[in-house]
């Protein structure tokens, strides 16, 4: 796959992907704005605007969308910090649902009557899924895994419950807009000519009337702990928190480190967190294990490392070459976080042994491991 990026006149970053896939297109908007997101700066005064109306919102966008074009499958994706929109689309239909996909920065209004229908869909649905223990634990897990985020479960309720249709248009206006956005487009470039119209698109970009940004805690202790929780059946969840403040290597090599950490510590069922602000491993293995002290016991050798890295990009090469839908999602993902995936890729060589024990002696004495046990018993 050859990737060409893009930044237009409006500042907003478009990523083009060659790929294999000769009939389908995969359109993906990712916004920077996601579960995380607590409070913004309005007029001088902090106001809140919750978790649940990123999920909200984006997922009245979504229904617009299908309102358009019932025969796809639009899908909303939310995470801590991120909120995206995919869709996969015929060849001849791309340049359509490109527009209809960046209407929804910019031009679609939005009504009262559909942010009342969305909170109620909202709420019973996140309710609803709160009675899956993996659903649950997942989302718990992450307040300790992402220790700057001023995130609950309990908050996420409260704001689903709560969220009024002002609150909607304010978070519209501070996040989703160009500025704060990526749109991938992955397909077969022969066949799609969408670049230059996207070039000529008028979307003036236009600052929201007051301030807005992300606002979090500001490196956060990090502690060791055991929490044990009520639930209907048994399960447990757990987390390396390996810092809550930026150090000297870059998100790509960070990313990169700790997949191989995952591969010797976890060899499975771990999926690996990177911000500026953070980085973890979240895992669902072993209740017994204490992996934070694994992981200090382990003693690392070039032989270890090297042959950990060449499985860990072995994944990466199997996603790029074998399912484009996958990879330009991750790509989106990513680049709205500023992560580059290709930087990441063209890695293989230069990341070495001598790097990768700096990154651990670095973050040593830092991480903390949090796990989570649910039981009938509590």
């Amino acid at each position: 796959m050859l990737l060409e990026k893009q930044v237009l006149h409006n500042r907003l970053r478009c990523l083009f992907i060659d790929s294999n896939e000769r009939d389908k297109v995969y359109v993906s908007l990712h916004i920077g704005s996601g579960y995380g997101d607590r409070i913004i700066a309005k007029n001088g005064d902090m106001e809140w605007v919750g978790s649940g109306t990123t999920n909200i919102l984006l997922n009245i966008r979504k229904n617009q969308m299908k309102a358009k074009r019932p025969d796809l499958n639009f899908q909303s994706i939310i995470t801590m910090d991120t909120a995206t929109l995919f869709v996969e689309v015929p060849v001849s239909e791309v340049e359509e649902i490109t527009e209809i996909m960046l209407a929804s920065l910019q031009w679609e209004d939005i009504e009262e009557e559909e942010f009342i229908e969305q909170k109620k869909a909202s709420k019973r649905a996140f309710l609803e899924n709160l009675d899956h223990v993996s659903f649950r634990a997942m989302m718990e897990i992450q307040a300790y895994a992402f220790p700057n985020r001023l995130f609950s479960v309990s908050l996420i309720e409260q704001d689903l419950e709560e969220v009024q249709f002002e609150d909607v248009l304010t978070l519209q206006q501070a996040f989703f807009h160009p500025d704060n956005s990526v749109l991938v487009i992955c397909g077969d470039m022969n066949k799609i000519n969408v670049k230059d119209k996207i070039e000529k698109q008028q979307m003036p970009y236009e600052k929201p009337k007051f301030p807005a940004k992300h606002v979090y805690k500001r490196a956060a202790e990090l502690v060791d702990q055991e929490i044990s929780q009520q639930a209907n059946t048994s399960y447990f969840i757990g987390s390396l928190a390996f810092r809550s403040e930026r150090i000297g290597f870059s998100l790509e090599e960070e990313h990169v480190f700790l997949q191989i950490i995952g591969e010797v510590i976890f060899k499975k069922d771990f999926q690996v967190e990177v911000n500026k602000d953070h980085a973890s491993i979240i895992y669902q293995t072993s209740l017994k294990t204490r992996y934070k002290q694994a992981l200090l016991a382990t003693i690392w050798s070039k032989n270890k490392f090297e042959q950990a890295k060449a499985k860990v990009y072995e994944r990466y090469r199997y996603v790029k070459d074998n399912d484009a839908g996958m990879y330009s999602f991750i790509y989106g993902q990513f680049a709205v976080k500023d992560l580059d995936l290709s930087q990441l890729l063209l890695e293989e060589e230069i990341l070495g042994f001598d790097r990768f024990r700096e990154y651990i002696d670095c973050v040593q004495n830092t991480m903390a491991e949090t796990k989570i046990h649910y039981s009938n018993g509590g």
